[in-house]
């Protein structure tokens, strides 16, 4: 799975424990600074508590997969590499899960559209003025 290398370097500084060494095979990658599970030992314990902390309501953890997906999308990653990030088996369910998505997507198209139709009406005119 790749990742970014911001997340890459998030993960190089969770893999030493405060003394400088390596974290054990046991280790949890999200617990406290020498590797143990602390409150819960879920992602979703983690999650609703870090939300109550920041006071968010309503949010869920399967949000932020929607959210990195739709962003892949919009900064210009193709569909089928977004369907394999996300772990699809197939197209179809990639776009069915992005289709707030495609939305945006034709919002985008309008505003090319018509900036290239202010471009083609400069042109006519600056031809129309020529001798």
């Amino acid at each position: 799975m790749p990742i970014s290398q911001r997340l890459h370097a998030v993960l190089e500084m969770r893999r030493l424990d405060p003394d400088g060494q390596e974290h054990g095979p046991d280790a949890y990658v999200f617990g406290n600074a020498i590797g143990e599970p602390g409150v819960s030992k879920t992602i979703e314990g983690w999650w609703r508590r870090a939300c109550a902390r920041a006071q968010i309501t309503g949010l869920h953890f399967h949000d932020l997969r929607r959210e990195a997906a739709s962003r892949l999308l919009e900064g210009g990653v193709p569909e089928q590499y977004v369907q394999q990030i996300l772990g699809h088996a197939d197209l179809t369910t990639t776009s069915r899960y992005l289709a707030t998505t495609r939305k945006g997507l034709h919002a985008v198209m309008e505003r090319y559209q018509a900036r290239v139709q202010t471009r083609v009406n400069f042109s006519e005119k600056r031809g129309s003025q020529r001798p």
